[in-house]
């Protein structure tokens, strides 16, 4: 397994509007971890990804929508929380790229 330092790429979920945050949020399993608002969720996310990309990472953004991560959690068994918004952003980036190539 390879160590932090090697990481260069990151998947962050993102979400592409406010209603979209509001559904995904609202069907979460962890919703209080959710800022109460978009701007608030959304200034914090650019600040976490400016945060990144200065210690030269690259960041993607996966958009998020609740129809999609929901299927996906339902096809891979997982339950809508936090966790499984990181793996399912970590796999449609490499799906992306792969796809890329």
């Amino acid at each position: 397994m390879a160590d932090s330092e090697d990481i260069s790429v990151v998947a962050i979920p993102w979400y592409e509007d406010e209603d979209t945050y509001q559904e995904v949020r609202s069907a979460a399993a962890d919703s209080e971890v959710f800022s109460d608002s978009y701007d608030e969720w959304l200034a914090t996310a650019k600040e976490v990804e400016h945060h990144m990309q200065d210690k030269a990472l690259t960041v993607y953004r996966v958009p998020i929508t609740l129809t999609a991560f929901a299927e996906w959690c339902a096809k891979n068994g997982r339950q809508q929380n936090g966790s499984a918004r990181a793996e399912y952003a970590s796999h449609e980036a490499a799906r992306r790229s792969m796809n890329r190539e």
